[in-house]
């Protein structure tokens, strides 16, 4: 059974940071007809999240302080895509800037899919260190 798109009847823009996110307030009309005026939707630009397996098989992660959970915590190497950058590129240049590795092979595990208008690739990969630390 296909899913039918909601109409948008209304899109209005309530908080902007630009160039991390926007949040918009949406009315909609359902498939069924049901009308919800307080949709939010958040916005945010393009991003790539490299997924790192060094030769022993470990995965390759980075160290940091997290404001939003107000500790430090374990993540994937990620960023944003630069405007005119191709996103495995940006994946390349991540994974270099926050771990000083780099890798030969480049597999995709996901990509351009959409979680709410946020747009993100992810890449797995064997990595080799490219500078020592």
């Amino acid at each position: 059974m296909p899913l039918d798109p909601w109409d948008v009847l209304q899109k209005s823009l309530v908080f902007s940071a630009q160039p991390w996110l926007n949040v918009y307030r949406d009315a909609v009309k359902l498939p069924g007809g049901r009308i919800l005026d307080d949709f939010y939707q958040v916005v945010l630009p393009e991003f790539a999240v490299a997924v790192p397996v060094s030769d022993a098989g470990e995965l390759v992660m980075v160290r940091g302080y997290k404001h939003g959970l107000g500790r430090v915590s374990l993540g994937a190497p990620a960023g944003y895509i630069e405007p005119g950058e191709a996103p495995l590129e940006a994946a390349k240049r991540e994974l270099l800037e926050e771990t000083g590795y780099s890798a030969s092979e480049w597999h995709t595990s996901f990509s351009r899919g959409t979680l709410r208008e946020c747009r993100l690739q992810t890449w797995g990969m064997p990595t080799r260190r490219s500078r020592s630390n």
